[in-house]
């Protein structure tokens, strides 16, 4: 049922972004891998001139599909090399909160809502973790003694940055055991989840639009990935777009107001 509605997504999108995210199927770009021995884990990257989406086991729910797609069409229009990493995962995030705006015309109210609050505190609650780990890494990279700081000291900065945010408690009970998730994501991906936190305040504010007016917020989307700005970054490609940048209160604004009503 979940990739029906991927199918019903993408048949629903202006003719440009429909037949170019649909091109990753119909050009054979992908590999959905079902052996017990195939990389865990779902990727985009760039095989001869143009983008490859890899699926491997257990990854191939319709969230990841649609988020790996928002890759792939954004590669189809820049480089993969020369993608601002806050940009290529705005292209990604943008599409699955564009994904779940639609889904309001596919299920009763009700379910909308619970699968799109849902999303949006699971959301926010990775940008709070993102932004607290960069934290985190910006203090242990600048401290004096970080190459001799011991275990016991390193999570101790982390409580340390996590009480700042509302308690080391509330976010491991709440969200995910910061002390353990850390130790992965500062070993696997150094200085990468701060981008992927602005990016998906980007994208978030791309599903308010799209509450407002779902035309409005898919021809953003549409011109943020077809018409990139040379040398212009990620803000500047996000306000050539229309897109209100994540360091904006507008942002957070709508946020309250779409559920404080």
């Amino acid at each position: 049922m979940a990739e029906n509605y991927v199918c019903l997504y993408l048949a629903d999108l202006p003719e440009s972004a429909k037949e170019n995210m649909e091109g990753m199927f119909t050009d054979g770009r992908v590999v959905f891998a079902d052996s017990t021995r195939s990389y865990q884990g779902a990727f985009t990257t760039e095989i001869g001139e143009k983008p490859f989406c890899y699926f491997g086991p257990d990854c191939d729910g319709s969230e990841t599909i649609i988020h790996e797609l928002g890759h792939y069409y954004g590669c189809l229009f820049t480089d993969i090399s020369e993608l601002p990493m806050d940009l290529a995962e705005t292209h990604s995030q943008g599409n699955e909160w564009l994904f779940v705006h639609y889904l309001k015309s596919c299920l009763p109210y009700d379910e909308y809502e619970c699968i799109a609050e849902n999303k949006l505190y699971t959301d926010l609650g990775y940008i709070i973790c993102f932004v607290m780990i960069d934290q985190f890494e910006q203090m242990v990279y600048t401290h004096e003694n970080a190459g001799d700081m011991t275990l016991e000291e390193y999570e101790t900065i982390m409580e340390t940055v996590a009480e700042d945010y509302g308690g080391i408690d509330f976010v491991t009970d709440e969200i995910l055991d910061i002390q353990r998730y850390w130790k992965m994501v500062v070993l696997e991906s150094p200085v990468y989840y701060i981008s992927y936190a602005v990016s998906g305040l980007a994208a978030i504010n791309l599903f308010t639009v799209a509450e407002a007016d779902e035309e409005s917020a898919r021809q953003m989307y549409i011109k943020l990935i077809e018409e990139p700005v040379e040398d212009a970054g990620f803000l500047g490609n996000l306000q050539n777009a229309g897109f209100t940048g994540p360091f904006e209160e507008a942002v957070y604004e709508q946020l309250m107001e779409r559920y404080t009503k």
